[in-house]
């Protein structure tokens, strides 16, 4: 697994499987690989490499140097267009079937690092809310719609507080995984400011 060492977020998305499956996750800099991480690959030669995050978060150019170090490896990359939506990509691909999933803040790393030990006992992910919002984030809502079509009802645990994972947000990926509520009925709106003159129709 190779993950930003300049941001923390798809690292800690990641990190319950990786340390279910036994996976090193290596960090780099955004636009090249340490040396050090290379010494390594190339003592280790892996078959597979996930590289985690966009071009913005990992270059080309890493994902180039790794290929040339490893040029029979297969080199996969997951990427959204957020943090949140990246999150969710890894949590379908290496947990279809969670029997537990865990809601924490993408906006702090101490409570999903904390809880990676307990997300991954059984390879279970860590899926990321925002705490400033009282929604679910579009990506995730669409992963317990999902899970529900699909017949699979986890249980929902948080990691933090309720000023961190709001219970409307519990509540939330509950209503979604039970049926009770539909996924277009989940979602935030960003704010919106405009300047109107007096008199000004708007």
């Amino acid at each position: 697994m190779i993950s930003s060492g300049e941001q923390y977020s798809d690292a800690l998305s990641i990190s319950s499987f990786a340390a279910d499956n036994s996976w090193p996750i290596l960090l780099t800099t955004q636009g090249s690989l340490p040396e050090v991480m290379q010494d390594y690959l190339l003592a280790k030669n892996p078959e597979q490499v996930y590289i985690t995050g966009g071009t913005g978060i990992i270059s080309l150019e890493v994902q180039a140097q790794i290929q040339n170090l490893l040029p029979h490896a297969s080199i996969r990359r997951f990427m959204g267009e957020s943090r949140f939506d990246t999150n969710v990509l890894l949590a379908q691909t290496f947990a279809p079937k969670p029997a537990k999933v865990y809601l924490t803040t993408g906006y702090g790393y101490a409570d999903a690092l904390t809880g990676t030990t307990v997300a991954a006992i059984d390879g279970n992910p860590i899926v990321f809310i925002d705490p400033s919002l009282r929604t679910l984030p579009k990506a995730a809502a669409h992963y317990f719609a999902d899970l529900y079509a699909r017949h699979l009802a986890p249980d929902i645990l948080s990691f933090g507080g309720s000023g961190v994972v709001a219970d409307e947000m519990m509540n939330s990926a509950k209503a979604l995984l039970s049926g009770a509520a539909a996924e277009t009925s989940i979602c935030s709106i960003a704010d919106v400011e405009a300047a109107v003159t007096q008199g000004q129709e708007f």
